[in-house]
């Protein structure tokens, strides 16, 4: 039986040129996975988007991405709730109103999980059909879980009826003129590559649409991950994450990709971060920067900004975000590091060994030829340059394990030989926090 099998409470939100939604009543329970589809329509510039609720649970993103040709920015943000309350409101704001005439729109899911933990495992990016075929799909992605929650949404200019895909259950049709649909489905035969997810219609759609999955967990303290990359050639300054929600414990690990040395970090909530040994090519040119920090207080839209001394230049950076479960302390735990000056369609860490049995690894590579990066065998690919088969100097990619690991290395895989490479694998490992008992006697 799926953890997610229960009915979902939903609602769907729009209003036109608006700056801010306000949902009705849900009867949120400690443990539920709460999710929100954000659609904002033709903003006058890149809109900073928050979720909250009355209960004050934290809410990730998983990334702010743009419809290419509808000027339609679209987030997902979710929760595991942390605190209930049987008259939970959850209200989204926009920095930037959606265009005149342009919807603000938005779909909530509540679903009371049982007999297990939701952790966020994918979310595709956008993908768009402006020529009516009777269907439009996500692109394939892999899931990870035995068993899978599925949700998608879609933004129709036209307000056409739209009916679920196959193995989806139509949830209803949202916002402002009509022009959101969203659906859900539970797959319990995974874990499943290509996975689509899709809406069928006999309508003239001019159509864009996303989908965000997460699997059914019972050990792990870490809750997924949040991924924020913004490739940003030849700036001295980076805003490395957009804005985003942080809690207290949560694991933060951020990267960057530089053509020289000499770069500091500082984030609006002001946790302190700690620097690993900073990674070269064996030729020069481009340098690799990772630190990571526990956050040490709940801060609403924390901002993570990068400087470069002198004249050095960013080429790309990167945030993995962890939220930990439970009562759980996290962790530094061991990393290594590969270089290679010799033509190889592939680069490989040093052997290493992990000491946690519940352990996460991030690894990054560079190279200096600028090709189509893949992950190794049993990673999941994050970087979204890779993700859209695109070529970069960098790829980026995570794995969970469940025991301690001896002797081991990381790889990455390259599209074509390249002769200039490098890659750093970090692990970072989790514990049960366990509470001790003081008893006095008293005589």
């Amino acid at each position: 039986m799926s953890i997610f099998g229960n009915t979902p409470q939903t609602q769907g939100l729009g209003a036109l040129a608006a700056t801010s939604l306000t949902s009705g009543n849900f009867n949120t329970a400690v443990g539920d996975l709460v999710v929100v589809l954000v659609q904002n329509g033709s903003p006058a510039s890149t809109p900073a988007i928050d979720v909250t609720d009355s209960a004050g649970n934290i809410y990730y993103t998983t990334g702010r991405n743009n419809l290419a040709g509808v000027s339609l920015y679209i987030e997902w943000f979710y929760t595991v709730a942390k605190t209930a309350s049987a008259t939970n409101v959850i209200s989204i704001t926009s920095s930037v109103a959606s265009g005149a005439g342009k919807p603000f729109n938005a779909f909530i899911w509540d679903f009371a999980i049982t007999g297990g933990i939701p952790i966020f495992d994918y979310h595709t990016i956008s993908a768009r059909n402006t020529t009516p075929s009777g269907s439009i799909s996500t692109l394939g992605f892999n899931t990870t879980g035995t068993d899978e929650l599925i949700l998608a949404g879609i933004y129709d200019t036209n307000g056409d009826t739209f009916t679920a895909g196959t193995g989806f259950t139509f949830n209803a049709q949202f916002g402002a003129g009509n022009s959101g649909d969203a659906e859900f489905g539970i797959f319990t035969n995974g874990p499943t590559t290509g996975q689509t997810a899709s809406f069928n219609t006999s309508g003239t759609f001019n159509t864009g649409i996303m989908a965000i999955s997460f699997r059914a967990a019972s050990t792990s303290n870490f809750g997924g991950l949040t991924y924020l990359e913004s490739p940003n050639p030849n700036a001295l300054t980076i805003d490395a994450s957009q804005k985003f929600n942080t809690a207290t414990g949560d694991l933060l690990v951020v990267g960057a990709i530089v053509n020289a040395s000499g770069v500091t970090i500082s984030d609006t909530a002001g946790n302190t971060w700690v620097t690993l040994t900073p990674l070269g090519l064996p030729g020069g040119g481009l340098s690799l920067f990772i630190w990571y920090t526990l956050a040490s207080l709940v801060k609403d839209q924390n901002d993570i900004t990068l400087v470069s001394g002198g004249f050095s230049f960013f080429k790309n950076a990167f945030v993995y975000q962890f939220p930990v479960l439970r009562s759980a302390q996290v962790k530094f735990d061991v990393s290594a590091t590969g270089t290679s000056s010799s033509s190889s369609s592939s680069i490989t860490t040093a052997s290493y060994s992990t000491t946690g049995s519940d352990e996460v690894v991030v690894a990054v590579s560079i190279n200096g030829t600028g090709v189509v990066v893949n992950a190794a065998t049993g990673y999941i690919n994050d970087s979204l340059t890779s993700l859209g088969n695109q070529v970069a100097t960098w790829g980026n990619e995570h794995r969970f394990f469940s025991s301690a690991q001896s002797g081991i290395t990381t790889s990455q895989n390259f599209a074509s030989s390249v002769t200039d490479s490098a890659i750093e694998a970090v692990a970072f490992k989790s514990t049960r926090q366990t509470s001790r008992a003081i008893i006095f006697i008293i005589s």
